[in-house]
């Protein structure tokens, strides 16, 4: 077992849900690229990089630097079954991605420092 695949089942037995079964996963380098897969194309474009889209059996990640470990919407997919639903506030499910599964690239507590540091240097974002 794999230290991901070791933590992926930790967090689906810590929620009581089941642990992650098969999975399909696509990289892509850009959102554009990442909407294209599922169908979209806009004549807007989209940052470079974008995080990542989950569905039934997929993740769908517009940023390649993460590889293939984008633990943030790996969070998503195991906590699917208690947010399917629509009763969780996005905050709260996008709080606990990022509590668990960080964010870019970034541990939770390296980007509570950087999300700190950006705020210190514009207060008026607070």
């Amino acid at each position: 077992m794999t230290h991901e695949e070791a933590n992926t089942d930790s967090v689906a037995h810590l929620f009581g849900v089941p642990g992650l079964q098969r999975l399909d996963y696509y990289m892509t380098s850009s959102a554009d690229g990442a909407l294209a897969i599922q169908g979209f194309d806009s004549y807007r474009k989209f940052p470079s990089r974008i995080g990542g889209y989950v569905a039934d059996g997929r993740i769908i990640v517009g940023d390649s630097s993460q590889g293939e470990s984008y633990r943030h919407e790996l969070v998503h997919r195991i906590l699917a079954p208690l947010t399917r639903s629509g009763s969780t506030d996005v905050l709260v499910a996008e709080g606990v991605a990022v509590w668990l599964g960080g964010t870019k690239g970034m541990t939770f507590d390296s980007a509570r420092r950087a999300l700190g540091a950006q705020l210190l240097a514009h207060p008026s974002f607070s």
